[in-house]
């Protein structure tokens, strides 16, 4: 599991910590530890295939505006990704995001209302990028 739960003892939030070799592969390993937060990642079958265009002026703003992305996506089109098809250059991703609509076949074990900043930090640990975040839930 590319993803760990540092501390999940309030009923308000979660904190984890997410890792990947590269930035790139940072992305999907997010979108993981999300929709594996929500439901059965598993589960999630590969159906729609969402554009995504994202820049900021540098990777840490990128990636908590991506996160931000699919709490939007979640909320407003009931959309949950398995997986993703993402090109990072110069703090801006080109791409897609690949799952489906959340329905009454995928089980929901809570919702994920919003990411924060605080603790949100990304580091480089042992040739792995490092992402340390809190969402609120």
């Amino acid at each position: 599991m590319p993803y760990k739960i540092i501390e999940d003892k309030n009923i308000a939030d979660v904190y984890l910590k997410i890792w990947a070799k590269t930035k790139e592969e940072l992305f999907n390993e997010i979108i993981f530890a999300f929709s594996d937060q929500i439901t059965q990642s598993d589960q999630i079958k590969n159906k729609i295939k969402q554009k995504i265009n994202l820049k900021e002026n540098n990777f840490s703003n990128l990636v908590f505006r991506f996160i931000e992305k699919l709490i939007y996506l979640k909320d407003t089109k009931s959309l949950i990704f398995k997986e993703s098809r993402i090109f990072l250059n110069n703090n801006q991703i080109k791409g897609y995001l690949f799952g489906q609509k959340i329905n009454q076949d995928l089980p929901i074990k809570l919702d994920i209302k919003a990411v924060t900043y605080h603790k949100f930090q990304i580091k480089n640990e042992k040739n792995f990028y490092c992402l340390y975040l809190v969402f609120d839930i």
